[in-house]
């Protein structure tokens, strides 16, 4: 965390502001995408529960989705004056002394840990940036898929798709395995930058993930109660 004595300059506030925006998007992307996950896991195992309101898990399940894609847009969105992750990379390289061994050691010198958070500090250099960009470029694949489910479906209609009876989903597929990688690999390559900042990250997950086993367990037992009268 940040010394409370320690004041950021305006490198370091536009770095913060980059950072916080970003992954509280990947953040909210990845609990939509985890709902939506659990949820369409019970759709698929064809449990009851869902089948006794249908109405309103089926756009529950899908809101959940398209919430989730919404979110990463926003974070590999490549249009010119937006926050986005490209936007980002290019920042810190352009302020690599934000990382470097003595602005850290300034910024955490209250820390209780501080020896042994100076000695295992490395500062980001501009490889690393650059293996960020490739990492980021071999997932391109998968966001250009996403960019057109956007632009021509979810946040749009495009009237030429309508006409020619293009399904997004099916002509630009993107796997469950490749979303989670995604919002993985955003997540790794923020907290990176973020740990070299102060050694703070942003944990994943969210208190109460397990919700929706709670709301389940809760219709199973009305819908047992009911068999048991109707006996």
């Amino acid at each position: 965390m940040t010394a409370s004595n320690h004041k950021p300059d305006d490198k370091e506030k536009r770095f913060l502001e980059y950072y916080q925006r970003l992954i509280s998007e990947i953040h909210q992307a990845d609990a939509h995408f985890k709902l939506w996950k659990r949820l369409q896991n019970y759709r698929t195992d064809s449990f009851e529960e869902l089948n006794s309101a249908p109405f309103f898990f089926n756009f529950t399940i899908k809101a959940h989705l398209d919430a989730a894609l919404m979110h990463i847009f926003k974070v590999i969105d490549k249009t010119r004056g937006s926050v986005n992750i490209w936007e980002f990379l290019g920042f810190v390289e352009k302020n690599l002394g934000i990382f470097s061994i003595e602005a850290f050691s300034q910024r955490i010198i209250d820390s209780e840990w501080y020896e042994t958070q100076v000695k295992s500090h490395i500062p980001i250099a501009s490889n690393t940036v650059q293996e960020d960009r490739a990492q980021l470029r071999k997932l391109e694949h998968i966001t250009r898929n996403l960019k057109t489910w956007r632009d021509k479906a979810i946040a749009h209609v495009d009237w030429r798709f309508l006409l020619k009876g293009i399904d997004v989903a099916k002509q630009y597929p993107v796997k469950i395995e490749e979303l989670e990688k995604t919002i993985t690999a955003l997540f790794e390559i923020l907290n990176r930058y973020s740990y070299a900042y102060n050694s703070s990250t942003y944990a994943r997950g969210w208190p109460g993930e397990d919700d929706v086993q709670t709301v389940m367990d809760s219709i199973r037992l009305v819908i047992q109660e009911e068999r048991k009268r109707c006996e």
